[in-house]
């Protein structure tokens, strides 16, 4: 039997680490990203990406002024 994942989206209020989670989940590992790069600013993307190319950051952690955003990959059964 093949386990399927799914993607959730941590949201971190950097102010006072402050955890939400999204509503919403997604099926796919793309969609997931695509939320999280849809909520940044083209200066924090642009810092995101550069991060995770040099190995700050890993491809499931995004960054903004005041959220940090974070996949997390859950296996159904």
């Amino acid at each position: 039997m093949k386990v399927k994942e799914i993607y959730v989206v941590e949201v971190i209020f950097r102010k006072n680490g402050e955890i939400k989670v999204n509503q919403e989940c997604y099926e796919d590992k793309e969609k997931a990203i695509e939320f999280c790069k849809s909520r940044l600013n083209k200066e924090e993307l642009e810092l995101t990406e550069k991060a995770q190319k040099r190995g700050f950051a890993s491809w499931f952690e995004f960054f903004s002024k005041d959220y940090y955003y974070k996949i997390k990959v859950l296996s159904l059964k």
